[in-house]
């Protein structure tokens, strides 16, 4: 798949990307803190090498509590070592500090009142690790690095983000489930039973497509 470069007028730099998880570092900033009351407990996960849905099926087995009751703002990066929130229904935030399972750490647990979902963050922070750099290359970055800091860098959907088996079947996924209705609007016609009526305007369309494109992924997670 071919994406265009952020700076193509710059000559590039030879390296090795993620050649083990330490390389690619991923924080989650929260939108908002935990309450410290409420029946949800919210607690930051650090995991090594483990998607998203693997930490939750882990933790959920851990705790003895349904995968269900985990919420999650966003998925992480599996080759990488990441921190992000769950919201975990159903425990409390002792046994949660208590756990110990491979791949992952607790940094924290504070209650709160309602389930962690999709969307529920601010932003995330990166650190990447570029190994194998010839030392002389270093002049290079600087006019590059001068134009991410003006223009920033391009968040690209796809296959870069999802992989190449996602996109394809989750693209197949929402073509076989999801119905036009005229204009803007769509009819969830599957088994998740989701009232999409709230994403039915043009206005919604971009949060229309993150839900579309979480639903097919989770799908494709228990369905492989």
């Amino acid at each position: 798949m071919d994406l265009p470069y952020l700076t193509p007028d710059f000559p590039g730099i030879t390296g090795t990307l993620k050649a083990r998880p330490q390389d690619f570092f991923v924080q989650e900033i929260p939108l908002y803190e935990p309450s410290g009351q409420g029946e949800h407990v919210y607690a930051e996960i650090q995991k090594v090498g483990l998607t998203t849905f693997d930490a939750i099926t882990r933790i959920s087995k851990a705790l003895n509590v349904s995968p269900r009751g985990i919420g999650y703002a966003g998925m992480k990066d599996a080759q990488a070592v990441t921190r992000q929130t769950f919201s975990i229904f159903g425990t409390s935030p002792e046994k949660v500090m208590a756990l110990k399972i491979p791949g992952i750490t607790i940094g924290w647990a504070i209650p709160h009142v309602n389930k962690l979902r999709l969307g529920h963050l601010k932003a995330n922070r990166f650190a990447i690790r570029l190994r194998d750099v010839n030392p002389t290359d270093v002049v290079k970055l600087q006019p590059v690095l001068k134009t991410i800091q003006q223009r920033g860098l391009p968040n690209y959907f796809g296959e870069q983000r999802f992989g190449r088996f996602q996109v394809r079947g989750g693209a197949r996924y929402i073509k076989e489930r999801w119905e036009p209705t005229g204009g803007a609007g769509f009819n969830f016609t599957n088994r998740f039973g989701i009232d999409c009526g709230l994403f039915s305007t043009s206005a919604n369309l971009e949060r229309r497509r993150h839900l579309a494109i979480a639903f097919s992924l989770r799908f494709m997670a228990k369905n492989p």
